[in-house]
């Protein structure tokens, strides 16, 4: 219980600029979302929160264009998948079981952690898109692009935004490489 409380009430440096790190790239995120009349701003704050989440400072430019590159393939999946069975929604959904299994394996076949990611947004972005026009039937092809486009708005912005925040906090206040090291403690 006291290395809870000490935890809690005495921040190690790390977790302080990495917690900093995220609020800020998050806010940042959020708010030039919302002023850009986004259609969907919480999106950015999502891929803020899942490209912050692990806390090494390595690869983070790597991970972002993971993102990206999952993004628009399983946007295009998504697109495609519904071009063609958008009459069929049983069969549909199952087309779209088998591509969440294949990125599945796909991303198990690979050992560097971005190129899973890559893998996992682009089964979610194609769930996602699917899903949400199933849903709504009513949704007109152009809504159902634009429903892509907007996601891949908020993914792009991300890049745009946290690349720097992190590199500010982690190369511009602190002159320790530990701050920002890919291994705790080190």
């Amino acid at each position: 219980m006291g290395i809870v409380l000490r935890n809690l009430f005495l921040p190690e440096k790390q977790a302080v600029i990495f917690a900093l790190k995220g609020v800020i790239a998050m806010a940042l995120a959020l708010t030039i979302a919302l002023s850009l009349n986004l259609d969907r701003p919480y999106w950015a704050l999502v891929s803020a929160v899942f490209l912050q989440m692990r806390p090494e400072s390595g690869l983070v430019i790597e991970k972002a264009i993971c993102q990206i590159v999952g993004t628009v393939i399983g946007g295009l999946f998504g697109i495609l998948l519904l071009m063609q069975f958008m009459s069929y929604p049983y069969v549909a959904l199952g087309v779209l079981a088998l591509w969440l299994g294949l990125n599945a394996a796909l991303s198990a076949m690979v050992r560097q952690a971005n190129f899973v990611y890559a893998f996992a947004m682009a089964a979610v972005t194609a769930e996602i898109i699917v899903l949400m026009v199933m849903v709504k039937l009513h949704l007109r092809p152009i809504v159902r692009r634009c429903l892509w486009l907007h996601r891949l708005e908020s993914v792009k912005l991300l890049l745009v935004l946290f690349v720097p925040v992190w590199s500010v906090i982690c190369f511009g206040l602190s002159k320790s490489k530990t701050v920002c090291s890919d291994k705790p403690g080190r």
